[in-house]
């Protein structure tokens, strides 16, 4: 699966567009649909708490603390080491809790 993506990646555009609450681990692409693809929200919230330390982000269990979220808006705001990693993580890390806390779906457009 690894591979097949890793080829559309060179000839389309490539990412999960969408994302909904229910755990599974591979993501599944839509043959009826051309590029769409579709991942579990658990699995891109654990993957997210699994970089954070390598990012900078203190988590507390799997918790954002208000602490650590001013800190990453400082950096974001300030242009600083890896402010677009770091915007992107927490965009993706919020859209993922909630996705679950609400049971509901992911799509970027």
């Amino acid at each position: 699966m690894i591979w097949r993506l890793a080829e559309r990646r060179k000839t389309t555009r490539w990412m999960v567009e969408n994302y909904i609450p229910i755990d599974f681990e591979t993501v599944i692409e839509i043959d009826d649909i051309p590029g769409l693809l579709l991942g579990s929200s658990h699995r891109l919230f654990q993957e997210l708490i699994f970089v954070a330390p390598t990012l900078g982000v203190a988590l507390d269990g799997q918790n954002l603390s208000n602490d650590q979220v001013e800190r990453i808006e400082k950096i974001i705001y300030a242009e600083g080491p890896l402010h677009i990693e770091l915007m992107v993580w927490i965009l993706l890390f919020e859209a993922a809790r909630l996705s679950i806390e609400h049971g509901t779906a992911i799509q970027f457009c």
